[in-house]
């Protein structure tokens, strides 16, 4: 069964406030309450299926094609020419994109077409988290030996380099 709309889920391997695209609302209100970062974008977004990165992106160049298909840990991808995240809304000057390849992970998410993801880290302390989600999921039972995320700035040069 596909969890809620709006879930807290711990050791992904951080912990994450993760909201369904399909309620904008949601996903706009999450935004609102989160603190930006100079380095890389505040968000997430979370893909089940490869295919769905052309809703958000335009040009993906090989290099991230082939990193999305072969990362053996976790990686999140920034790319400069992102879409709009929302109808009637100016597109992010950037957008970080990670797919979702640990199965169980995978599985609970099925049945949505992506999700914005905010470490629980990035959000302000003023929004009352626990109360917002739906459903809090502790994932270290079933994520054992999950390596921490590594992000990635791909150029449309194809160059590349590790954001810290």
């Amino acid at each position: 069964m596909p969890i809620p709309s709006r879930v807290l889920l711990r050791n992904t391997p951080e912990n994450v406030v993760a909201t369904a695209f399909s309620s904008t609302a949601s996903c706009q209100q999450l935004l609102s309450h989160t603190s930006v970062t100079k380095m890389q974008p505040p968000y997430t977004i979370w893909l089940t299926q490869i295919e769905q990165i052309h809703r958000f992106v335009y040009h993906i160049p090989n290099l991230a094609w082939e990193l999305m298909d072969y990362a053996t840990e976790p990686l999140s991808l920034i790319y400069k020419q992102a879409k709009p995240l929302f109808t009637n809304e100016a597109a992010p000057r950037e957008v970080c994109i990670r797919l979702i390849a640990e199965p169980f992970l995978r599985k609970q998410l099925t049945g949505q077409h992506a999700y914005l993801a905010v470490a629980l880290e990035r959000i302000k302390d003023e929004f009352p988290i626990t109360d917002w989600v739906d459903q809090e999921i502790d994932m270290s039972r079933v994520l054992k030996g999950t390596r921490p995320v590594r992000v990635m700035r791909i150029y449309d040069n194809g160059e590349f380099s590790f954001v810290p």
